[in-house]
């Protein structure tokens, strides 16, 4: 059984053994494996008709932040399949909205140690 970390698609890595056997039987068999990018949460409740609504949520500290990719490629994969992903933050606590319909994550700029946009003010800069 391989000891050292799997890479997998969509960016990370996995050192657990079992998941690491697991990756190389189902990269074998044609499947791209995911790790990165999933749902910050999975809710789930029964409806007064009986009904099960299920609701897949990333949560984000402010209300102007998009997916990453790696979530993004997520969201699209599970809406090929009809399961929507939302987006909440606390600054907008009664508002849930669709994860595809807002703008991407805005990346760090590693170069200067910062983010690009200014919509991260709990960021400070990475130290040098």
């Amino acid at each position: 059984m391989p000891t050292k970390g799997f890479h997998l698609n969509g960016g990370g890595k996995t050192a657990n053994a079992a998941e690491i056997a697991l990756c190389i039987r189902l990269t074998a068999r044609g499947y791209a494996v995911h790790k990165r990018g999933w749902p910050d949460l999975f809710a789930v409740r029964t409806l007064d008709d009986g009904e099960v609504e299920i609701c897949l949520i990333e949560v984000k500290p402010h209300a102007g932040l998009g997916l990453a990719p790696a979530q993004r490629q997520i969201a699209e994969l599970l809406a090929l399949k009809g399961i929507r992903v939302q987006l909440w933050s606390p600054d907008r606590p009664d508002e849930f909205r669709d994860a595809l319909e807002q703008k991407d994550y805005t990346r760090p700029d590693r170069a200067r140690g910062r983010w690009q946009n200014r919509q991260h003010p709990w960021r400070r800069e990475t130290q040098r």
